[in-house]
């Protein structure tokens, strides 16, 4: 299965789960460091077997708790995460079935 996944990410990806997430957020602020002040950034980073950087997570639970604050759902921030991931598991799919058919 390692070789679907780029050999340069292997090896951090293997030491700890949502590493390769981790360092994407870092160089998206690093990228992106020169924006002014007026504006804000909140890199987005969700690995391809599911695992989400712990400044997306921040992120995406603040969403979550917007989302619940305005609706009175409480199972906002569970609801969000849901829907993610099975936006990763979709494109997943779409890049397998891609890859068979080329």
């Amino acid at each position: 299965m390692n070789e679907v996944f780029l050999q340069t990410f292997s090896r951090s990806a293997n030491e700890e789960s949502g590493r390769v997430a981790a360092t994407a957020e870092e160089r998206k602020e690093e990228k992106y460091h020169c924006l002014p002040l007026s504006h804000w950034l909140s890199p987005l980073s969700i690995e391809t077997m599911g695992a989400i950087g712990p400044k997306s997570l921040s992120l995406l639970k603040d969403v979550g708790r917007r989302i619940a604050s305005e609706t009175g759902e409480p199972h906002s921030t569970d609801f969000l995460l849901q829907q993610l991931s099975l936006a990763v598991q979709w494109g997943n799919c779409a890049s397998v079935l891609g890859g068979i058919m080329h």
